[in-house]
């Protein structure tokens, strides 16, 4: 069944060189059943319907739930705000509105209720969220959404050392247009010079050569999802 999603209202700001509504366009992909629907096209007369606002960042496992849900109305959990709906086109007769007698009959659902809270992959349990995107938080999401990608079980160095510098480096990276690509094969580099040196017998420049390897992994992971060709600052 094919899911026609509109996006209400516009946002400016950038979450990791992308607006808000660059960076749903690129989570929708992830879904075959979405079908987004250009800017300012009119809704369809009858079928399955997704409004979306477009000045909010979305949890993945949100959406995921929207996916499979129908007939309802996604609050934010913090205010009650209304910031996505599910149901009939009918309803809506072409108006995509987020108020209004539209919303009558729809079962109202916060991110909670509508998505689990355990990351299996991440081995991890996180509150399933939506959040505006404001100037005043603008930094605080971002390093929620870069936090978001480590997992709950990891060693002491990767959790407690690595993070900040690792989040710096992305931010250059992302500035300087570099690909993960680039990162994993400059990684590569250091990798063989850590076993040269280490068989060469040259200790403390091979140690080095590792730990820069290490963390450039965690670098090329952390910038993959923000990975995008045209970013404009």
């Amino acid at each position: 069944m094919t899911i026609n999603v509109h996006l209400v209202g516009d946002c400016a700001l950038r979450l990791w060189g992308l607006t808000p509504r660059q960076r749903l366009e690129r989570l929708l992909r992830g879904f075959p059943e979405a079908r987004l629907v250009d800017q300012g096209q009119p809704l369809p007369a009858s079928g399955e319907v997704l409004l979306l606002r477009a000045d909010y960042a979305y949890d993945e496992r949100v959406m995921r739930g929207l996916m499979k849900a129908t007939g309802v109305a996604l609050q934010d959990s913090r205010d009650g705000t209304v910031v996505a709906a599910r149901g009939d086109a009918g309803r809506w007769h072409g108006t995509a509105r987020l108020d209004g007698p539209a919303m009558d009959g729809l079962a109202t659902v916060s991110p909670e209720t509508v998505a689990e809270g355990l990351q299996a992959k991440l081995r991890k349990f996180d509150r399933p969220w939506v959040a505006p995107v404001r100037t005043d938080n603008l930094r605080q999401l971002e390093k929620a959404l870069f936090s978001g990608a480590y997992k709950g079980v990891t060693d002491i160095i990767t959790r407690c050392v690595w993070p900040t510098p690792a989040r710096w480096a992305t931010y250059l990276c992302i500035r300087l247009g570099l690909s993960p690509n680039a990162v994993t094969a400059g990684s590569y580099v250091f990798a063989i010079l850590a076993g040269l040196w280490f068989w060469q017998g040259n200790y403390g420049p091979a140690l080095l050569a590792a730990w820069f390897m290490t963390f450039l992994d965690t670098v090329d992971g952390k910038l993959a999802p923000f990975e995008k060709s045209n970013l404009n600052f």
